[in-house]
């Protein structure tokens, strides 16, 4: 009988492509998994916080959020409304007015910066 006959088949550089690709996608989507949880997490403890009255570690914990998401619409608009309540409109201002230039198409952030114009005694900002 011949001797058996092995078939080296190489991988062309365009499926090592695609499957590096993959990889990456699959990678970075892990990543922003564990991003989210991470914010999600640090959210609700800032939520925590300030329900038992801690407004320095809700502050503390919202920053980090917007940290690891400088365009996290819930973050922005939970510690804007902390720094209002706490005596700081100017700093509620900045971060309703940079969360609002992130996310131009939310409708509860725009409403709550309307409000909160409103009560300072700036209805048409």
């Amino acid at each position: 009988a011949p001797p058996a006959t092995v078939v080296l088949v190489a991988t062309q550089p365009q499926e090592r492509g695609v499957a590096a690709g993959r990889k990456a996608v699959l990678g970075s989507s892990r990543q922003r998994a564990r991003s989210k949880h991470q914010l999600i997490t640090l959210f609700l403890r800032a939520q925590s916080a300030q329900q038992r009255g801690s407004t320095s570690l809700a502050r503390s914990l919202l920053q980090r959020c917007l940290r690891l998401d400088s365009a996290d619409a819930h973050a922005a608009l939970a510690l804007a409304q902390l720094e209002a309540a706490a005596g700081y409109p100017e700093r509620a201002r900045e971060l309703f007015l940079s969360a609002r230039a992130a996310s131009p198409a939310n409708l509860k952030l725009a409403h709550a910066h309307a409000v909160f114009e409103a009560r300072c005694g700036r209805p048409a900002a």
